[in-house]
């Protein structure tokens, strides 16, 4: 059986955070037979053209997709369950709170 980490990283104009986001999952230990997804929500045309910039440095290209979208929107009908969701919207946003649940992966063991 085929396991997958599916991570979900919802961002709004924050580069240096972003980058340091990617870093740190560079370094992570993958384990054996696991396959990846990363899927970066922006809905910054410009931010849009980072990340994909971004993910080749960190060798993400063939694993990390983005979507240009607003973050509530694309949470509430994701393509697919996320295992882990890195929420990053401004800190004074309003509806912060709105930030629906996603179905998420059986754990792996």
């Amino acid at each position: 059986m085929q396991k997958y980490i599916a991570i979900c990283i919802t961002t709004y104009k924050r580069p240096t955070g972003l980058s340091r986001l990617l870093a740190a999952l560079a370094l992570q230990e993958i384990p054996i037979g696991c396959d990846v997804r990363i899927v970066v929500v922006d809905n910054n045309y410009r931010c849009a053209e980072f990340i994909r910039k971004t993910s080749q440095v960190f060798g993400f290209n063939q694993i990390l997709t983005v979507q240009r979208a607003n973050v509530f929107s694309f949470l509430k009908y994701p393509q697919a369950p996320f295992d882990l969701i890195f929420a990053d919207p401004p800190y004074d946003m309003e509806d912060i709170q709105h930030i629906p649940e996603v179905k998420v992966y059986q754990t792996l063991n």
